[in-house]
């Protein structure tokens, strides 16, 4: 792309498409593509391939598709959707939305205070390093799995408790939380955590 807001469309092959600095929208196509939004507020979708969307530094939408797709947010607010396969999703600096889809996916939790919906697969949820306030929406028992073997090597006490009314779990890594809504302390088990 040039510097204004831009169209970048892909074709059916392997395609990599670079946004730059204005509001751009890239679409991939059926091939396994890369794409790269730049620094404007942009729109990425994947398509039918197994594709790499990396947002940058605006407020970015990106889309997995029907592949097994990595998406990755940047530094703003990006809200990141996955398709129907297995995608791995990755906040960055922002206030970020990850949201599954159908597959099994892998979440994983950037700086920001980030909120996390698996959808219908078995996921896993990845919290590591300073991570912040975060809140995971549908933390199923017997399917979901949170990840804290990469957490910040200084914690050394991770806590459990029920919130609001009992409705919630409250999971304390150090300074940092994750708040399972919907899901009771009493629910929760070990062998859900990774440590």
């Amino acid at each position: 792309g040039l510097g204004g807001d831009d169209l970048l469309i892909g074709g059916p092959g392997a395609d990599t498409l670079l946004g730059g600095t204005g509001r751009d929208r890239l679409l991939g196509g059926r091939g396994t593509d890369d794409l790269l939004g730049g620094a404007g507020a942009d729109l990425l979708w994947g398509g039918r391939g197994a594709d790499l969307l990396l947002g940058g530094k605006g407020g970015d939408l990106l889309t997995g598709g029907q592949g097994a797709d990595r998406l990755e947010g940047g530094k703003g607010a990006d809200r990141l959707t996955a398709g129907s396969g297995a995608d791995r999703l990755t906040g960055g600096q922002g206030a970020d939305r990850l949201e599954g889809g159908k597959g099994a996916d892998r979440l994983t939790a950037g700086s920001g205070a980030d909120r996390l919906t698996g959808g219908q697969g078995a996921d896993v949820f990845v919290f590591a390093g300073r991570f912040g306030q975060d809140v995971v929406t549908d933390f199923r028992r017997g399917a979901d799995l949170i990840d804290l073997t990469g957490r910040d090597p200084g914690v050394t006490e991770i806590e459990a408790r029920s919130v609001n009314g009992g409705r919630d779990t409250l999971i304390s890594v150090g300074p940092d939380s994750i708040l399972l809504e919907n899901f009771a302390f009493e629910d929760l088990r070990t062998d859900m955590l990774l440590l």
